[in-house]
């Protein structure tokens, strides 16, 4: 990187005593473009650690506008914690989502297994559920604080079915007390409940003379599959580190490079963000090497997508000693483009049994 009089541009030192401001600059020209290529309904995550994180967040608050901001994510990805630092082991690394708009609509995550294990209930004309009690757990769930979701529902013994009015049918009132005598509250309102009886279904307690009402929780709404959103903490042997580093090894081998992103984490975060259909295009403009673009080839694999995506990275030079260096790579933008031809090319291997991959863009 050469400056206007072609001088070249030293690493930022910590010792700089510009050292922040000088980051600043450099980011605040990236986002401010970022914001300008990104569509109306598009979204941005940037990873950070805790040394620039708050600056990092007053500039986004800036160029995307506070009232975008989505969340501050914490990303465990070192479970053992690393003793570089002084006092706190640190275990996990920022990441900042903002919106462009909110115009912006998540896709969402696949359930887990274990999730749809627990849809173990069949419905003729539904399919499979799982039952959510519906008295309100946590938090204020008391009649006292909520007094507009204490009413009663009226059980018809035979079926489990419900009605909000008393009838020959429906002749057993439920309540929602607590298991220790107090007036608890609904989830619902008794609009929603008005709406929605027929989701319900009334469960005697067992041992008791008690009845408890559920939610029955569809896995499937117009043949599509219940999908979730990520949590605000989001961890896993998957994201870790180490998990990341053997991925790039097992498929770059001498080929070093120091602390690549998890494959399987930026496979969720583009799973999350872009439905198959939409031909979206995913720009990673720190792209070192080009996980997101593995990922993105990997995502399109599973659920036949057809996302794009374009990696930026300048050709910084790698130290000739380097392993890197001896195995005939210069730059980190070599060893990138490296990935993805690899990377490609496992995922044709691989997968060469199936149906239309010869159509897969890698």
């Amino acid at each position: 990187q050469l400056d206007e009089e072609g001088n070249r541009l030293v690493t930022n030192t910590e010792s700089n005593g510009r050292f922040h401001s000088d980051w600043l600059t450099m980011m605040y020209s990236r986002l401010k473009l970022a914001r300008t290529l990104l569509m109306d309904e598009g979204v941005i995550f940037i990873s950070i650690d805790d040394t620039e994180a708050h600056n990092l967040k007053k500039i986004c608050d800036e160029i995307f506008s506070s009232s975008n901001f989505v969340a501050d994510i914490c990303v465990v990805n070192n479970l053992k914690g690393r003793n570089d630092k002084k006092y706190i082991a640190r275990a996990n690394e920022r990441l900042l989502m903002y919106v462009k708009s909110q115009s912006f609509s998540e896709y969402g995550l696949d359930l887990s297994e274990d999730v749809v294990n627990d849809y173990n209930e069949q419905d003729e004309q539904y399919g499979r559920y799982r039952l959510l009690e519906l008295r309100k757990r946590g938090g204020p769930d008391t009649r006292k604080e909520r007094p507009n979701m204490f009413y009663p529902f009226y059980l018809n013994k035979e079926d489990g079915s419900l009605s909000l009015s008393l009838s020959d049918k429906y002749d057993t009132e439920v309540l929602p007390f607590k298991s220790n005598g107090e007036e608890g509250r609904w989830r619902w309102g008794l609009d929603t409940a008005k709406l929605r009886v027929n989701e319900l279904v009334g469960k005697q307690v067992r041992g008791t003379e008690r009845y408890n009402i559920y939610q029955k929780d569809f896995l499937y709404k117009d043949g599509v599959a219940r999908r979730v959103k990520p949590k605000s903490v989001m961890f896993g042997a998957d994201y870790s580190t180490d998990t990341a580093t053997k991925q790039y090894r097992s498929l770059m081998g001498k080929i070093d490079f120091s602390n690549p992103k998890s494959q399987i984490f930026l496979e969720d975060l583009v799973t999350y963000s872009v439905a198959p259909q939409n031909d979206a295009i995913v720009l990673d403009f720190f792209a070192g090497s080009s996980t997101t673009a593995h990922a993105v080839m990997d995502v399109n694999l599973r659920d036949s997508g057809k996302r794009k995506f374009i990696m930026v990275q300048f050709p910084e030079v790698v130290e000739n000693d380097s392993k890197t260096s001896v195995e005939g790579y210069q730059n980190i933008a070599e060893i990138s483009k490296e990935r993805i031809r690899r990377a490609g090319q496992k995922i044709l291997t691989d997968n060469k049994g199936n149906e239309d991959i010869e159509d897969l863009d890698i």
